[in-house]
């Protein structure tokens, strides 16, 4: 099961540029992503956009 909430406010780090964003869907996976654990979350591409610096690759840290 994938349970999903909307948060009140996310900010988005991508190499030295950070943007806030609201009323951002947040996925709960229970499991891992890959076999080798590589990854510990996803950002679709429209959230990097939003960020208005989208060449880079976004760096989230809580």
């Amino acid at each position: 099961m994938l349970l999903g909430f909307i948060s009140d406010k996310v900010k988005i780090k991508i190499e030295e540029h950070e943007t806030e964003l609201s009323e951002i869907i947040i996925g709960i996976y229970e499991k891992n992503l890959t076999k080798n654990g590589a990854y510990t979350g996803l950002v679709g591409i429209d959230i990097i956009e939003r960020c208005g610096n989208n060449e880079y690759f976004a760096s989230i840290k809580g």
